[in-house]
């Protein structure tokens, strides 16, 4: 698997979060998380605590006092996000031929816009 873009991306939000500010922390979590990551396929589980995800209110207008001005977020495991980067990058190739070309959710370089210019030509 693609575990130097995993350590990459650990080492990232390791230091983005101030968790450690030494390059090559990520090193530590390698072997571990490769572990979880091969058990996780080999198994076909995914844990349940990357399943959990922290709902947050982001206020989109200066009005803070009106529910309807806030759009709600959610924050992921880092370590699901990077799993299923990894996943996508393995499987697409093999799947890309059997994808509808009218799909447009959920892939590169395709959007609401790229799926309403198709529906109006």
């Amino acid at each position: 698997m693609q575990f130097d873009r995993f350590i990459r991306t650990v080492e990232c939000n390791i230091r983005r979060n101030r968790g450690c500010n030494k390059a090559g922390c990520g090193e530590i979590l390698k072997l571990p998380q490769q572990f979880i990551f091969n058990l996780s396929i080999k198994t076909a589980t995914f844990p349940d605590k990357w399943k959990k995800a922290v709902v947050c209110p982001i206020p989109i207008s200066n009005s803070k006092n009106e529910v309807r001005n806030y759009r709600p977020i959610s924050i992921l495991s880092s370590f699901a996000k990077v799993f299923e980067s990894v996943i996508y990058s393995r499987i697409i190739n093999h799947v890309k031929s059997a994808i509808s070309p009218f799909q447009h959710g959920f892939l590169t370089k395709r959007s609401t816009d790229s799926n309403l210019a198709v529906i109006t030509d």
